[in-house]
């Protein structure tokens, strides 16, 4: 597994990191285009971010590996159809939409997840536009 760095005090993360960041970002993306009716962005940044996928990068997680090995086309959103972890991406999307209390857990389902990780996550998306030239 790649680790982060830190260069001059700055967090630098591992190509890993940006490669699964880019990965839910994108997908939830398409998650709202797709299900919602909803664009988070542009046509054109999505294009762009689509573009960035390196679907033969590992990111830790081999079942989502697979997935964009085997599913995944930049030229289109119709793959988030065959996500395998399609309730998770629709909290997401929600909660972002919802303007969520990251600072709490929040239990979907039979899992918990640390919301701390999806804060991480929303913000990046709140930022996205700026992240992805």
């Amino acid at each position: 597994m790649n680790q982060a760095t830190y260069i001059n005090g700055r967090y630098l993360p591992s190509y890993e990191e940006v490669e699964r960041r880019n990965r839910i970002r994108l997908s939830i993306f398409a998650y709202a285009y797709e299900f919602e009716s909803d664009s988070l962005i542009s046509d054109g940044d999505y294009d762009r971010l689509s573009y960035k996928i390196d679907k033969n990068r590992s990111t830790g997680n081999e079942k989502l590996d697979k997935f964009f090995r085997e599913e995944f086309e930049p030229d289109t959103g119709q793959w988030i159809h065959k996500h395998p972890e399609l309730d998770k991406l629709r909290a997401l999307y929600f909660m972002w939409k919802n303007n969520f209390d990251y600072s709490k857990y929040l239990r979907i389902g039979a899992n918990v997840y640390d919301v701390k990780a999806e804060e991480w996550i929303m913000g990046s998306l709140e930022n996205a536009k700026d992240n992805l030239s």
